[in-house]
């Protein structure tokens, strides 16, 4: 699967040190799911500056991780670190 940014729901399969955005998004919320999972693998999302707007670590096989955000990420996202599985956004 590749990634999507269309819509309200984009998914992300891919880590890039490339910003994803660099407008001004309203986050809804943010889940991360990993089939593969094993423990310590994480998933790392970074605004333009490098400041840590969200990031977990898989606990175990099988993760998965979600959480209402409800927030503005002013100037955009990248995702330097995503040991595998999909993110998924949701806009406002």
């Amino acid at each position: 699967m590749a990634n999507v940014f269309s819509g309200l729901r984009w998914i992300i399969d891919t880590a890039s040190p490339l910003m994803v955005t660099t407008e001004r998004i309203k986050v809804k919320g943010i889940r991360w799911v990993y089939e593969g999972a094993t423990a310590g693998d994480n998933c790392v999302v970074q605004d333009a500056d490098g400041n840590v707007l969200w990031e977990t670590v898989a606990a175990g096989v099988n993760y998965s991780e979600a959480e209402l955000l409800e927030d503005w990420w002013e100037t955009g996202f990248k995702v330097p670190t995503l040991a595998g599985g999909r993110l998924i956004i949701t806009l406002c």
